[in-house]
Parts: structure tokens; sequence; C-alpha cells
């Protein structure tokens, strides 16, 4: 199951940054969720996009919601002690 890209775009809440007044109502995405993925998400932080990936991909590998958020945390740890992390 892929995840659609408007829950990409509310687990990063792109709503916030959107000029759309229906979606910062909605704090939700009522628009294109693909174009304000590809215009708005540069806006967040890299470490957060790479969070919502791994949780996403947990998720498509059939990890519930708790265990998915787990191994995405897990995940963070890990790249934030890579030497490339420091450099």
């Amino acid at each position: 199951m892929h995840p659609s890209l408007r829950t990409i775009s509310n687990m990063l809440e792109l709503w916030k940054l959107c000029p759309r007044a229906q979606c910062a109502r909605g704090k939700c995405c009522k628009g294109n969720a693909r174009h304000c993925i590809e215009r708005l998400s540069r806006f967040t932080p890299r470490e957060d996009r790479e969070f919502i990936v791994d949780v996403l991909n947990a998720r498509e590998f059939g990890h519930s919601p708790e265990a998915a958020v787990r191994y995405a945390e897990t995940d963070r740890a890990a790249r934030a002690c890579s030497p490339a992390a420091r450099s």
C-alpha cells in the first residue's frame, strides 16, 4: 500500500506553509497535494522528510504505526551518529 500524497503533505504539515486559506483553515491539505509537496517540502527540515519516509516505508512493510515510528526513530539516531552526519 502506497501512502497518498495528501497523507505525506499532512504529515509534513505543509498546510502551515500553503498560501491557500482553505488549507490553513482546515489544518490539512485541501488542494493539489503533489503540487504542494513539489513546491513546499524543501522548506521543511531534511530530517523531518527522512523521518516521514522511514515511517511510511516501515508501514509499507507491514509494521504497526507504533513500530514504524520506533523504526524511524532508531534510523534517525543511527544517521545522527554516522561519520557523514558529523562533517
